[in-house]
């Protein structure tokens, strides 16, 4: 886990200081990536980004750094994804409500 968080902050550094550098982490799956283990980091310590994990919060900073790099990278941010979409796991990460609501939606 070390490793990873500090692998996080690198890619961040990264992608801020080099568009070129940027466009290369998002499509290697970076922002995939970061949401999974933001979302993995927050359910193991509770609901949503309340529950203050700097993991989490590392890995947002990492998928804005990646979005300022240019239109192809917000691009890839809004319409990528698994088929559930960077959309979706970003809503669940801010959701203080636990995650209800996507709950009832994937029950109806």
């Amino acid at each position: 886990e070390e490793v990873r968080n500090e692998a996080i902050l690198f890619l961040t550094s990264l992608a801020s200081s080099s568009s070129m550098l940027a466009r290369l982490i998002t499509f290697s799956e970076g922002y995939d990536r970061a949401l999974k283990i933001a979302l993995e980091t927050t359910a193991a310590g509770g609901s949503g980004l309340s529950s203050g994990s700097t993991i989490a919060m590392d890995c947002l900073e990492l998928c804005l750094a990646l979005a300022h790099a240019d239109d192809v990278a917000r691009e890839l941010f809004l319409g990528g994804g698994d088929g559930r979409g960077n959309l979706d796991r970003l809503a669940r990460l801010v959701d203080m409500r636990g995650g209800e609501r996507f709950q009832d939606k994937e029950r109806n």
